[in-house]
Order: structure tokens, then C-alpha cells, then sequence
């Protein structure tokens, strides 16, 4: 995103152009600490995830009755609240968006997770990536000066930033008139935070704006997401000091077909559909292969998209966008997670695996179904004009699996399919 906003600069700039930075956070971090001289911080993703993957017999012994992906969470949030010597004021933290409340021995069972953590990565050499923001920050709160100085700040895709990122990019313009600028849709948060900008002293009751027109996706597509993030929508209209009954979102005008629900005999059924309905965008949509995407929220169907996909003879790359992956302008069909597409978008996207347990995850509470309708949200709005959900009636192992939930929420916007 970065990489784009600072091409469409050069275009559209002339001499002031030299005057605005573009980048993002964790390398705006990483120039800041090295320029108060101290070492960078080192980050591997495949060290993280090495060393999550060793924790998992502490987690049976002191979160055992909590999923795994939650305490996750609770540590990303942590990180993204406190320092590293504030941490025991998680204990007693009010945990806004969580809804599941969790005991104090269960909060200190997290926190010993947390600490096994971070003393981990630190005897391999490493950091989580949230420490680039929180070293950063404390140089901030002693009164380092950065290397240059900023007028303003625009932030883009806010949502998904921490509480330490939004304070330390509040301090390099304090409270100047005009100086901090927040682009961002809470509908589209796929990682709980809990702050409000209120919270922060970022007040914007008054001065906050409402884009309410959706400029990428037809109306076919808006229609069928848009009632997943309804009431998530209703809430970010009333945070920013708005009536969500004045502020109703505008649909587009462009029209399209409508999204596709396609059932599929088994795993292979649902493979050889993705690879025919590309190759049949490819050669009759004017589609180029760049311009699709096959998104799946675990390994088992991103390698049976891409095998297929290779099989079929179409050109096809997996972006990884948390390893660090290049995605360039290579004309390849993407193959990524939800997370991975995040901030792109695409003529044509397909979501496989819609299969409960997946969609939503295994064990998720009734409290938390909203982070995962904001999820499926964010795949779906990815497409510009054409939108494919699949799923199996049968897996791998040849077990009968029960269709997402979420598909029975979408379906009367939708064309139901089989795929023979």
C-alpha cells in the first residue's frame, strides 16, 4: 500500500513531492531507532511462529479452557496497550469489544503465555513485530526528537492499528490544528483492539467525516456483505459523532452479477470448480490473471487451490503478505489468506472452504460471531464485480461437513449453485 500511495505521489506532485514521506509503520520504527542509535530489532515470522507453536503445552496447562487463537489475541493486545513493564495492568484492564470475559487467574495465565514469549524470542534473538511500535514509542515518551520533523500525519487502514501505534503517531504532531488525519473502516477490523479514539484524547466528535459511498464493489456484492457488519457499522457512524439513521451507507451504482454460493461434491469437485471458473474469466471476462483471487482461511485449501490451479495450466502465485512476500505486478492469479488480501482488491475473488468450524473458526463464542462476520466481510468486499463462495459437502478425510453459518445469512443475495 505503501509502494502504491508513493507512485501515485510521483504522479500527481511536482516540486512538493521531496516534502511528504511515505511509508509504513513498523519501517518508520525500525529508521527511528536506528537513528537514536540504538540496534534494530530483529523479526522473523517463522521464529514466531516456531515459538508459538513450542508454547502450546503451557497453554494446555494454564488456558487450557480458552481457544487458542483467543490468547493470542489477548497477548497481541498487550502488546499493542502496554510496555513491556506495564503489562501486569492487564490484570485489571477493561477489555471493550472482548465478549468473553475472562477471570483474573485466567488473565494471569495469559500473562505467564506473554512472558515465555517474548523470553523466548529474545534468547533466539528476536522480537515480535508489535516491539518495533513499543520501542519506539518509549523513546517518544523520554522526549527523543525524530529525525525530521512533520506537519501532519495521515494514517491510513487506522482500524487495524494498535493503541501504543496511534499514540506514538499522535505525538509527532501533538495537537496541532489539522495535524493528525485517521482514514480508516471499523467495519472492516479483522483484529480486536479495544480503545476508542475518545479514549486516546483524539477527539473528533465535530470533525470526523462519513464516507458513505462505496466506489469499488457493485451493488450485488454491497448487498449481499453489507448486512454482516450492519450493527458494527451503526456503532463506528455513533463513535465518530454521527446518526446511523442519517448516515445510512449509499450502495453503488455500478451493477454486476449476483455472488455465487457454489456447492461441491467433495474437496476435488471444489478444486476442479475454481480452476474451470478462472479459466473460463480468463478467457471470455477480458480478465487478467492478476486481477483474480482465490482467498482461504487455512493451508489445506490454498494448496489445494494452487495445485489445482497449476494443474490447469494457469499462471498463479501464493502471496504471504506476514512472511514478507513481494506481490510486484507479476500477472499471476493470487492465492493468499483474508489477511494477506487486506487493502487489495480484485476484479474477480473466490472464498473457498466455507465450511462451519472455518467460517466461523471452531470454538468461537456467540460473543465473538462479529470479528468473524468482519472477516468474511473482508473477503467478500475484496471483489469488484465477481464473488464465488464454495464449499464441500464432504473433506478430506470424507467426513460430512456442515455449510458456514454465514452463508445462510447472505444467501437471499445470492445464487445458490452446484457444481456437479
Amino acid at each position: 500500500m505503501a509502494r502504491s500511495a508513493g507512485h501515485l505521489l510521483n504522479a500527481l506532485c511536482g516540486s512538493e513531492r521531496s516534502r511528504i514521506s511515505v511509508t509504513h509503520l513498523h519501517r518508520w520504527c525500525l529508521d527511528f531507532i536506528a537513528f537514536r542509535g540504538l540496534k534494530r530489532p530483529q523479526f522473523d515470522p517463522k521464529v514466531v511462529r516456531e515459538v508459538r507453536a513450542a508454547l502450546r503445552p503451557l497453554l494446555a496447562r494454564t488456558v487450557s479452557e480458552i481457544p487458542e487463537a483467543y490468547v493470542w489475541d489477548e497477548i497481541d493486545f498487550v502488546m499493542g496497550r502496554f510496555l513491556d513493564d506495564e503489562r501486569l495492568e492487564y490484570l485489571t484492564t477493561d477489555r471493550v469489544g472482548r465478549g468473553r470475559a475472562l477471570s483474573r487467574e485466567q488473565r494471569e495465565g495469559v500473562l505467564a503465555v506473554y512472558d515465555e514469549y517474548v523470553a523466548k524470542l529474545l534468547k533466539k534473538g528476536y522480537v515480535d513485530s508489535a516491539e518495533f511500535v513499543r520501542v519506539a514509542y518509549r523513546l517518544r515518551s523520554q522526549g527523543q526528537p525524530t529525525q525530521d520533523e512533520y506537519r501532519a500525519v495521515i494514517v491510513d487502514e487506522v482500524q487495524d492499528l494498535s493503541e501504543i501505534a496511534l499514540r506514538l503517531l499522535h505525538s509527532l504532531v501533538g495537537n496541532r490544528r489539522d495535524g493528525l488525519l485517521l482514514v480508516g473502516d471499523g467495519t472492516q477490523r479483522i483484529f480486536t483492539r479495544g480503545y476508542s479514539l475518545r479514549g486516546l484524547g483524539i477527539e473528533i466528535t465535530g470533525r470526523g467525516i462519513i464516507l458513505r459511498k462505496n466506489y469499488r464493489n457493485t451493488r450485488q456484492i454491497l448487498e449481499a456483505a453489507f448486512p454482516l457488519v450492519a450493527e458494527e457499522w451503526k456503532g463506528e457512524v455513533q463513535g465518530a459523532g454521527g446518526d446511523p439513521q442519517l448516515a445510512e451507507p449509499v450502495l453503488s451504482t455500478r451493477e454486476g452479477p449476483l455472488p455465487a454460493i457454489v456447492r461441491c461434491k467433495n474437496l476435488v469437485h471444489e478444486a476442479r470448480f475454481i480452476a474451470n471458473e478462472i479459466r473460463y474469466l480468463l478467457r471470455t471476462e477480458r480478465c487478467q490473471p492478476r486481477e483474480i483471487c482465490v482467498m482461504a482461511r487455512n493451508d489445506q485449501y490454498r494448496r489445494m487451490a494452487l495445485a489445482a490451479l497449476e494443474q490447469a495450466g494457469v499462471p498463479v502465485i501464493h502471496y504471504q503478505a506476514e512472511k514478507g512476500d513481494p506481490l510486484g505486478n507479476s500477472d499471476q492469479v493470487r492465492v493468499s489468506s483474508i489477511h494477506s488480501a487486506k487493502g487489495h482488491e480484485y476484479v474477480a475473488v473466490f472464498l473457498c472452504g466455507m465450511a462451519d468450524g472455518i467460517w466461523p473458526l471452531k470454538n468461537t463464542s456467540d460473543d465473538d460471531l462479529q470479528a468473524e462476520r468482519a472477516v468474511l466481510y473482508v473477503g467478500m468486499t475484496r471483489a469488484r464485480d465477481h464473488l464465488y463462495l464454495s464449499y464441500s459437502e464432504i473433506d478430506g478425510s470424507g467426513q460430512d461437513v456442515k455449510r458456514s453459518r454465514f452463508l445462510n445469512e447472505i444467501a437471499a443475495h445470492c445464487e445458490e449453485l452446484l457444481f456437479p
